[in-house]
C-alpha cells in the first residue's frame, strides 16, 4: 500500500526530471519506460561517450518510481552498481531525483554482505522519514567477490555482532572475536562497540537473523569446530571468506532491489554470466534474479558506451581477452533477453543476416548487395530496439566537428639527448640480460627514466646490478654521461636549476602547457585559475592579459611512471618559472627544507642563505590580518556599487574601477554627512594614515546592526580557527570605533574600495550564490566561507608565487600582500570566473550545495586546506638511491611535490585512494589548480574532466579506436570548455547582473538554431539535433573557432606514426562492423571506399528520437 501523497510527489518529480533532460535524453528515458512497462526487465542504454547516460539513468529512476507506485510498492529500492568509487561519488548525487523522497545509503555501509542489517534498518528509516526511493551503492569487487579474503574490519565486526549471539558460539566468545579481529587490533574496539550498540537495540532483527542462520547450520558447525581445534591462533581467511559469502546471500533477501543500475558494466561483465558457478557468479545471479519474487524480478538498466567490444584487432581476437567470446555482442544480447529464447534467436538471426549481407556488399559493391545490407540492417535495428537504445553524435556532423588533430603539426624529431638516453638505457639493459625494447619505450615516454621506476621490477634489477658492479664498472657498459641522462640530480632540484630534460617530447609538452598562446608572452605559472570564457571587462595589464587560449591539459599514458613523472616535474617547473619571474635568477630559495638531512651530493646554495618558499603572508593574527579581512568580508552595500558593462569591450578594469570609485565615494560622503561629519576633513589632512578606515567604511556602509549580526553569525561558527576568531574580534573593534577617533583616509582609498566591490573573493562569491535558490545559510555567510577558503589558498607557497610572479610586470607597486591578492583577483576577472563555475555546478540548486561543491567541503564543518588544493609527494630516485644497498631501509630518495600538475592513479591505497581520486577529479573540474592531470586507464571511462579542459594528450597510443574515443570522451562532453568559448565569441547576449549569463547564452543559441532550421525548412535535421546542439556541438566551425585539441607528440618516422594513422582511420568506420567477425579485414576494405554517405548509411541507428514510432506490445511481452 503506497504512502499518502507519494503518487502526487512522484508524479511531480517525474515531470520535473523529464523537463530537465534534453529532448534526445528524454526520448531515451521514455523508450526505456515503455520497455519496462511492457514486460521487458533488462534494458541497455549504450549512448555514445559524453552524452549524459547518468542523466538518462536519473530519468529512468524517476519514471520507474512512478511505475512502482502504480504497481503498489511502498518503498522503491535502487541498487547502483559501479566498479569505480570515483564514478560512484560523481554520479550518486545525479541519481538522487528528489531531496524529500530519496534516502541514500552511506558508501561505507554499502557492501552486499552488510545488507542483512543495513537493508533492514534503512528500509525502516526510509519509511519513517517519508522517503519512497532508496539509493544503495554497491561495488562488484567488494560486494560480489567475497570469498577471496577477510573483508573490512567494519564488515567483520557486524558479522561478529550477530554470530556471537548464536548458540553454537556460546562458549567460544573469545575465540570467535579474536578470529574476526585478524590484524585490525587498533580499530577493532571502536567497530565492535559501534555495531554492538546498533545491533543490540534491534531485537526483531536479531530474532529474524537467528532464524535465517539456521540455513547455514553446517557452515556454523565447521566454524565452531575450527575454533575448538585451533582457537584464535590460526586465522583461516578462506573460512572467513565463506562466512562473508553466506552473509552476502542472506543479505540479498533483505536488499531485494526493484531497479538495478549497472554503470560502466563492461568492467564487470562476469556478473552477467548466469552459467558462472563461482561464488561471485552465484551471488550475482541470485542478486539479479531476486529469488523469492519470481513474479516480480528486479528491472535492470545497463549503462555503457562500450557494453561489448565493438571492435577488436586481429591480435586481440587471438588473445581472447579475459576469456570472453570473440563476439561478446551476442553475449550481452543473451543477458538482455533474460531467458526469452524466441527474442534471442530472432536477434541472433537478424544479426547474422546483416553480417553476411555486409560481407557480400564489401566484396561485390553492387546495387542489389547494398539494398540487401540496408534491409538486413533495418531488421537488426528493429530487434535491437526491443532491448536497448543508443544515441550517437555522427548525425550531428555539421554541429559536432569540434576536435582539432594537432598531431601533424607537432611531430617531434629526436635530438642528441633523446638518442643518448635511449642508447644508454639499451646498453644497460643488455648488460644485465634484459630485452632492450621495453626500457627504450620507457625512456621515450619518461625523461630521467631511472628516477621514476618505483614499483617496477626492472628498477630492482637495475639497482641490484648497479650496486654489485659499483660506479665505474657499471658505466663502462654505457657511457659516462649516464647520470645526467637517467637520473635527476638533487643539487639541480635544490637550487631550482633549469633541468636538461633528455626527452624532446616532454620539452614540447612543457612549452604547450606553460606558454598560453602564440601572441602572448605570459607564462601559465603566473595563473591561479583558468581565465573566464566570457570576462565581464577588459584588462590591459597583469597575469591574465593574452591568456584567452589557456586550458587545462589531460594526459593519458599506458605506464604508471608517466603520471608520477609529469605530476612532479611539471609542478617543479612551475615553481622554478614562478620564482625566476617574481624574484629573478639570483634568488636563494631552496626546494627542500634546509634543515633536512642532506644527501652525499653537495648543494649549489650556501646552507645559511637557502630559504623556504614564501607563504602565509596574510597572517590573520597580526596587522596584515586586518587587510586580509577586507578579502573575507561580504559587504552587501559595496556589492551594489558596481555597474557592470554589458560586454567586455565596453569597459576595461581601469575605467570600471574609476566609475565604481565615484559611486562609493558619493555614498560614503552621504553616510558621513548623515552622522554630522564632512568627508573632506579626513582627506589629505596632516593626521596619521589610518588603515582601519577600510573595515570601518565597509561596515558603516552596510549599517552597524547588519554588520554586528554578521559578526555574531561567524563567531558562532565552530569551524573557525583561533586566528579567524581573533580576527572577527578585531573586525568588531574596528567596526565600532567612533568616527571622530579615525585618522586620515589612506591613499587611493576609494579606488581600493572599488576594487573590493569588483573583485573581493567574499563579495564575488556572495553574488554568485545570490543566483542560486535560497538555502539554509545566508549568501553573505557562504561568501565568507568561500573567501576563507580562498585566502588559505592564496596563503600557500603556490598562491604566493603566482601572485608575486603575476604582478611582477605591473608598474603599480602594492604596499601590502592583501592588496596584491585583491588586485590579482581584479586582473583575473574573478567575478566572471565564479559565475561560470557556478553555472557548471548548476545554479538551479540551493546556495549551500553550490558553495559545498565550490569550496570542496561541507561549509558547516569546513576546516583546513580548501578549494581542492591537492598536494602529494612522490619518491624519486637519484644516483645516490642506486648507490645505496638495495636491502637497506635507507633508500635515499627525493620527495618531489605536486600541485600545478597531479597524477590520477589506481594504487594510492584503499579507501583513502578512492577519496583522493575523487577530490582530484573535482579539483581538476574547478577553474583552480591543478592545471595538468596525468592518468593511466583508470581515468579513461565514465569520469568527467571537461569543464576547464579542452586539450588531451595521448602520451602512449591505445591499441583500439574505442579506447581513443573513451579517452576523448572525458573532455568532449556537455557544455564543454570549447563550446563555451565559441559561444562567448559568437553570441551578442549582454551581461545583466543578477542573471545566469551562461543560461542566457545557451538559450540564445538554441533560439538561433531553431530559427535556422525553420528558415531552411529542413525537417530532417530537427530530430538529429534533438537537444544535442548547442550543448554538445555548435554550427559553422571555422579555422578561427576554438576546438578541443588532440595531441600525441609522436616521433617523426617512428612506428607510432603508422599505428596512429590506423587508429584515426578506424575511429569512425568501426561503427559499420560493430560486433561482426573478422572486423579488421572488413574495416580495411571499408576504408578503401570513397563514398562517405554510403558508408554512413551502413551504421546502425538505435536512437529513440529517430524511431519514435510505437512498438507493438507483442514484441515486448515475455514468453
Amino acid at each position: 500500500m503506497a504512502y499518502p501523497n507519494f503518487e502526487k510527489e512522484i508524479d511531480e518529480t517525474r515531470r520535473r526530471v523529464l523537463d530537465y533532460l534534453k529532448p534526445f535524453q528524454r526520448e531515451t528515458v521514455l523508450h526505456v519506460d515503455r520497455l519496462f512497462s511492457r514486460g521487458i526487465r533488462r534494458v541497455l542504454v549504450a549512448d555514445e561517450v559524453r552524452l549524459g547516460k547518468t542523466l538518462v539513468a536519473r530519468g529512468v529512476v524517476a519514471t520507474t518510481a512512478a511505475l512502482r507506485i502504480a504497481e503498489g510498492d511502498d518503498l522503491f529500492k535502487v541498487a547502483y552498481v559501479c566498479s569505480n568509487a570515483s564514478i560512484v561519488n560523481q554520479n550518486l548525487a545525479k541519481l538522487s531525483v528528489s531531496e524529500n523522497l530519496v534516502d541514500q545509503v552511506k558508501e561505507t555501509e554499502s557492501r552486499l554482505s552488510m545488507q542483512h542489517f543495513f537493508a533492514y534498518i534503512n528500509e525502516r528509516k526510509a519509511k519513517q522519514d517519508g522517503n519512497f526511493i532508496q539509493l544503495i551503492p554497491l561495488a562488484p569487487e567488494t560486494s560480489f567477490n567475497v570469498t577471496g579474503g577477510q573483508g573490512t574490519v567494519n564488515e567483520r565486526a557486524l558479522i561478529f555482532a550477530t554470530l556471537r549471539r548464536h548458540e553454537a558460539f556460546a562458549n567460544l566468545q573469545k575465540e570467535l572475536e579474536e578470529l574476526f579481529i585478524c590484524d585490525a587490533t587498533q580499530s577493532w574496539p571502536f567497530w565492535k562497540q559501534h555495531y554492538e550498540e546498533l545491533v543490540g537495540h534491534e531485537a526483531a532483527y536479531l530474532s529474524d537473523m537467528q532464524k535465517r542462520l539456521q540455513k547455514s547450520t553446517e557452515l556454523l558447525r565447521e566454524l565452531a569446530a575450527h575454533l575448538c581445534r585451533h582457537g584464535s591462533k590460526h586465522c583461516d581467511r578462506e573460512l572467513i571468506g565463506r562466512i562473508r559469502r553466506e552473509y552476502a546471500l542472506l543479505s540479498i533477501e533483505n536488499l531485494n532491489p526493484d531497479l538495478v543500475v549497472m554503470d560502466e558494466f563492461q568492467r564487470f561483465r562476469d556478473l552477467l554470466d548466469s552459467s558462472d558457478e563461482s561464488d561471485m557468479g552465484i551471488i550475482a545471479s541470485k542478486f539479479l534474479r531476486a529469488e523469492g519474487r519470481e513474479n516480480d524480478p528486479p528491472r535492470v538498466l545497463l549503462l555503457s558506451a562500450t557494453p561489448f567490444k565493438p571492435f577488436r584487432t586481429e591480435a586481440e581476437s587471438e588473445l581472447n581477452f579475459n576469456g570472453q567470446s570473440d563476439n561478446d555482442f551476442l553475449d550481452v544480447a543473451k543477458f538482455l533477453s533474460d531467458g526469452n529464447e524466441r527474442k534471442r534467436t530472432d536477434l541472433e538471426q537478424a544479426w547474422s543476416n546483416y553480417g553476411v549481407a555486409l560481407s557480400q556488399y564489401i566484396n561485390e559493391t553492387d546495387g542489389s548487395a547494398l539494398l540487401r545490407v540496408r534491409e538486413t540492417k533495418e531488421a537488426a535495428e528493429t530487434e535491437l530496439r526491443g532491448l536497448m537504445a543508443r544515441t550517437e553524435r555522427d548525425g550531428l556532423d555539421e554541429y559536432g566537428d569540434i576536435i582539432h588533430d594537432c598531431s601533424q603539426e607537432e611531430r617531434i624529431v629526436a635530438d642528441e639527448k633523446d638518442i643518448a638516453a635511449q642508447l644508454t638505457v639499451s646498453r644497460l639493459a643488455n648488460s644485465i640480460g634484459i630485452d632492450c625494447a621495453i626500457p627504450i619505450e620507457y625512456a621515450e615516454s619518461c625523461p630521467f627514466v631511472l628516477s621514476f621506476l618505483k614499483g617496477y621490477k626492472l628498477r630492482d634489477r637495475f639497482h641490484k646490478s648497479f650496486y654489485r658492479a659499483k660506479d665505474d664498472l657499471f658505466f663502462k657498459r654505457a657511457n659516462h654521461s649516464a647520470p645526467s641522462l637517467l637520473w635527476i640530480r638533487k643539487s639541480d632540484i635544490e637550487s631550482y636549476q633549469s633541468l636538461p630534460f633528455p626527452n624532446s617530447r616532454f620539452r614540447k609538452l612543457l612549452d604547450d602547457i606553460f606558454y598560453t598562446g602564440a601572441s602572448s608572452n605570459q607564462d601559465a605559472s603566473s595563473l591561479l585559475w583558468v581565465p573566464p570564457s566570457r570576462p565581464y571587462y577588459g584588462v590591459s595589464v597583469g597575469p591574465y592579459v593574452g591568456v584567452d587560449d589557456f586550458s587545462k591539459t589531460l594526459v593519458f599514458s599506458s605506464w604508471t611512471m608517466v603520471p608520477r613523472m609529469m605530476a612532479t616535474l611539471i609542478s617543479y617547473e612551475d615553481e622554478r618559472r614562478s620564482i625566476t619571474e617574481a624574484y629573478g635568477k639570483q634568488h636563494y630559495f631552496s626546494y627542500f627544507d634546509k634543515n633536512a638531512e642532506q644527501d652525499a651530493e653537495e648543494l649549489n646554495v650556501v646552507e645559511n642563505e637557502a630559504r623556504r618558499l614564501p607563504s602565509n603572508r596574510l597572517r590573520l593574527s597580526d596587522a596584515a590580518g586586518k587587510g586580509a579581512a577586507l578579502l573575507m568580508y561580504p559587504s552587501t552595500e559595496l556589492a551594489s556599487c558596481v555597474e557592470w558593462p554589458q560586454y567586455p569591450e565596453e569597459m576595461d578594469l581601469t575605467d570600471l574601477v574609476a566609475k565604481t570609485a565615484l559611486t562609493v565615494k558619493s555614498r560614503f560622503r552621504s553616510l558621513l554627512a548623515d552622522q554630522g561629519y564632512q568627508l573632506d576633513n579626513f582627506i589629505d589632512s596632516d593626521g596619521r594614515i589610518d588603515a582601519s578606515w577600510y573595515i570601518r567604511a565597509v561596515t558603516l556602509m552596510d549599517g552597524a546592526s547588519n554588520a554586528e549580526a554578521f559578526f555574531c553569525e561567524i563567531e558562532r561558527d565552530e569551524s573557525l580557527s583561533s586566528a579567524e576568531r581573533h580576527l572577527a574580534e578585531e573586525w568588531r573593534e574596528c567596526a565600532l570605533k567612533p568616527i571622530q577617533d579615525m585618522g586620515t583616509l589612506p591613499t587611493s582609498f576609494f579606488d581600493t574600495l572599488a576594487a573590493i566591490a569588483i573583485a573581493s573573493p567574499a563579495i564575488c562569491a556572495m553574488r554568485t550564490f545570490n543566483l542560486c535558490q535560497k538555502g539554509e545559510s545566508s549568501t553573505q555567510l557562504l561568501g565568507y566561507h568561500f573567501a576563507t577558503a580562498f585566502v588559505r589558498k592564496a596563503n600557500t607557497p603556490a598562491g604566493t608565487l603566482a601572485v608575486d610572479s603575476g604582478l611582477s610586470k605591473v608598474e603599480e607597486r602594492y604596499s601590502s600582500q592583501w592588496s596584491r591578492v585583491l588586485w590579482y583577483c581584479a586582473f583575473g576577472n574573478l567575478q566572471s570566473v565564479l559565475d561560470e563555475y557556478g553555472h557548471l555546478l548548476d545554479l538551479r540548486r540551493n546556495a549551500d550545495a553550490v558553495c559545498h561543491d565550490m569550496i570542496g567541503d561541507n561549509v558547516s564543518r569546513f576546516k583546513g586546506p580548501s578549494l581542492y588544493t591537492m598536494h602529494s609527494h612522490y619518491d624519486v630516485d637519484t644516483l645516490s638511491s642506486f648507490r645505496a644497498n638495495p636491502d637497506s631501509d635507507n633508500k635515499k630518495t627525493l620527495k618531489l611535490r605536486t600541485g600545478f600538475a597531479a597524477a590520477f592513479l589506481e594504487d594510492e591505497g584503499g579507501n583513502k585512494s578512492s577519496n583522493h581520486r575523487e577530490n582530484m577529479r573535482r579539483a581538476f573540474n574547478s577553474p583552480f589548480r591543478p592545471f595538468v592531470l596525468a592518468s593511466t586507464s583508470i581515468g579513461q571511462e565514465g569520469l568527467d574532466f571537461h569543464t576547464y579542459c579542452r586539450k588531451i594528450v595521448h602520451w602512449n597510443l591505445p591499441s583500439n579506436p574505442i579506447d581513443l574515443e573513451q579517452r576523448e570522451g572525458r573532455i568532449n562532453r556537455y557544455e564543454n570548455m570549447a563550446i563555451r568559448q565559441n559561444l562567448s565569441q559568437s553570441s551578442m547576449v549582454p551581461y545583466n547582473a543578477g542573471e545566469d549569463l551562461w543560461e542566457a547564452l545557451f538559450e540564445d543559441q538554441k533560439r538561433s538554431l531553431a530559427a535556422e532550421m525553420e528558415l531552411q525548412s529542413n525537417s530532417d535535421n530537427v530530430p538529429k539535433l534533438a537537444g544535442l546542439a548547442p550543448y554538445w556541438g555548435l554550427p559553422s566551425y571555422s579555422d578561427g573557432s576554438v576546438k578541443i585539441e588532440r595531441h600525441t607528440y609522436l616521433r617523426r618516422y617512428g612506428v607510432a606514426e603508422q599505428r596512429y594513422e590506423r587508429l584515426i582511420n578506424s575511429l569512425i568506420l568501426y561503427r559499420a562492423v560493430l560486433g561482426q567477425p573478422r572486423q579488421e579485414e572488413l574495416l580495411s576494405k571499408l576504408s578503401q571506399m570513397t563514398d562517405g554517405d554510403t558508408i554512413r548509411s551502413l551504421f546502425l541507428s538505435l536512437a529513440p528520437f529517430n524511431h519514435s514510432e510505437e512498438i507493438e506490445e507483442s514484441d515486448y511481452a515475455e514468453q
